[in-house]
């Protein structure tokens, strides 16, 4: 029986996916890594991981490695502990060092990889609309029917020309498109959402390097969306509930006071993101109307390129109410706010 050294919960899912992942040492000093379910339900998670180990070893067994996937003696599962530097992290060498000839062949290589073996043109099914809701698609985008989504630079480690795919939980059995699981990992890049460090992208807009059109990338936030409320089944995930409790308060007797007080506070920041991520170098300030405080109206002209849009409604904590988003004179609902939501429009 080994020694724990290292435990992580994943148990703010539903029922049907928490599950606990330990690091583990044996009597003669070597880790392991294993995977147990919290719940009866989860089981069924447990078992899918270890079913999906063999279908991925089948399709990208002769590109690279598929950590290996065996039973345990109590229903767990586990893989042996392998070491080495991720994708991500090799990424943001090359950025930092600026060898953008690297870099690009990265990228390139990790395309290929991704696209292995995808012939089959996408076509929604009902076990992909359950999961990722319905979606308005280019035609022909190529898709895989064993498909990791999360196959994101940081669950990819490296070992000389070596790729190993360390973590493939979240692997489903019908087609997907490609350009989803690249624009999840490109995503996850670009806005930092594991090195958290400064990137210096040399100005290329990522998504349209690997063929992600504007389009897509609309259609893929919203599958995300649709994928996290699968897998929370009405749960609330840790860093929804931290942005939710971790604000200020103030007592609304002083706040009238307190809005006035700074209104060198209040300039709206336009962050544009063109493929880069969100970059205060390019964002811009729009100055609110201090005489008609309570009605603020945005007119942002939409640049050739951009793929997104952040909005800071003030330099610090505040209260809002949306009345409106349009886009092209429609009304435009898919948009998503760190804020706490309070009723249909204030946050």
């Amino acid at each position: 029986m080994g020694k724990t050294i290292f435990s992580k919960y994943s148990n703010d899912r539903g029922d049907r996916f928490k599950i606990r992942t330990d690091i583990c040492v044996n009597s003669v000093g070597e880790k392991y890594v294993k995977k147990c379910p919290l719940t009866q339900d989860s089981n069924t998670h447990i078992e899918h991981i270890l079913n999906v180990y063999h279908k991925l070893q089948d399709r990208y067994g002769d590109v690279a490695g598929i950590n290996a996937c065996k039973h345990g003696d109590g229903g767990e599962i586990i893989f042996p502990y392998i070491t080495g530097h991720t994708l991500d992290e090799e990424l943001n060498i090359l950025c930092k060092c600026s060898e953008q000839d690297g870099f690009l062949t990265l990228i390139n290589k990790y395309k290929q990889f991704v696209e292995h073996g995808a012939v089959d043109e996408f076509v929604q099914t009902d076990e992909f609309e359950a999961i990722f809701g319905q979606v308005d698609l280019p035609k022909k985008l190529k898709s895989v029917d064993v498909a990791d989504i999360d196959l994101i630079f940081e669950n990819i480690l490296l070992d000389g020309e070596k790729w190993n795919v360390i973590d493939y939980e979240w692997t489903f059995l019908f087609p997907v498109p490609v350009n989803f699981i690249i624009y999840r990992a490109l995503s996850a890049f670009v806005e930092g959402l594991y090195s958290k460090s400064e990137k210096n992208l040399f100005g290329i807009n990522l998504y349209e390097y690997c063929g992600i059109s504007s389009k897509e990338i609309i259609e893929y936030k919203k599958m995300i969306k649709c994928f996290e409320k699968y897998v929370m089944q009405g749960g609330i995930t840790m860093k929804t509930l931290h942005g939710t409790l971790a604000q200020k308060i103030y007592k609304p007797i002083v706040a009238d006071k307190m809005v006035y007080s700074r209104l060198d506070k209040m300039g709206i920041q336009i962050f544009p993101d063109f493929g880069c991520g969100f970059e205060e170098d390019r964002s811009y300030f729009i100055e609110a109307d201090i005489e008609d405080f309570e009605h603020i109206a945005l007119e942002i002209d939409n640049e050739k390129g951009c793929c997104a849009y952040r909005i800071d409604p003030a330099m610090d904590c505040c209260v809002i109410e949306i009345e409106k988003i349009e886009v092209d004179g429609e009304e435009w609902q898919d948009y998503s706010t760190n804020g706490f939501a309070y009723g249909d429009k204030t946050v």
